[in-house]
């Protein structure tokens, strides 16, 4: 009886054990993911700053476009 006894014990403790480790598997998939997200989190930071950026000097250098288009009409009808 008491080599079943044992063995029910085993039985009786496998699954939680697999429930715990389960349990410490998902812990470990959760705390990777929430470090995953800040970093995600902070390149998306950046990323909008770098368009944010390149969209200011796309508009500055449209505008020095324009500038010189209006020099360039400005001297072709001075130039008539």
């Amino acid at each position: 009886m008491h080599g079943r006894s044992a063995a029910d014990h085993h039985a009786a403790t496998k699954p939680m054990t697999n429930q715990i480790q389960t349990a410490e598997t998902i812990n470990q998939i959760v705390e990777r993911t929430a470090v995953a997200l800040e970093i995600q989190e902070e390149f998306n930071a950046h990323l909008a700053s770098a368009f944010l950026l390149a969209n200011q000097r796309i508009d500055l250098i449209q505008e020095q476009i324009e500038a010189l288009y209006h020099m360039t009409q400005l001297s072709c009808v001075s130039s008539l």
